[in-house]
């Protein structure tokens, strides 16, 4: 339904809700960037969630694993690994 405005500074959190009810955070990972949504998943809290994006964020608005994973999808949809790419059987 809505969420709260949330600062310019790293680490803001702004609550996003439906039907009244807290099921997620906009949280600004780094200043000046745009917020990343965070939701709880299986067997995690909210709040679990939030330090974890936010341990992993360090160095970048996103986590790392997801830059990581970002670089390689990109690299390989530009043909850069494919002859490095051995199949194994």
């Amino acid at each position: 339904d809505s969420y709260d405005d949330v600062s310019l500074d790293k680490g803001s959190i702004g609550k996003c809700t439906l039907h009244k009810k807290v099921v997620g955070v906009a949280l600004r990972t780094q200043k000046n960037t745009h917020p990343i949504y965070v939701s709880p998943g299986y067997k995690i809290s909210l709040d679990q969630s939030i330090e974890v994006i936010k341990t992993l964020s360090k160095k970048s608005r996103l986590p790392e694993p997801i830059n990581r994973a970002d670089r390689l999808a990109r690299a390989f949809a530009n043909g850069k690994f494919l002859k490095d790419i051995h199949i194994i059987r």
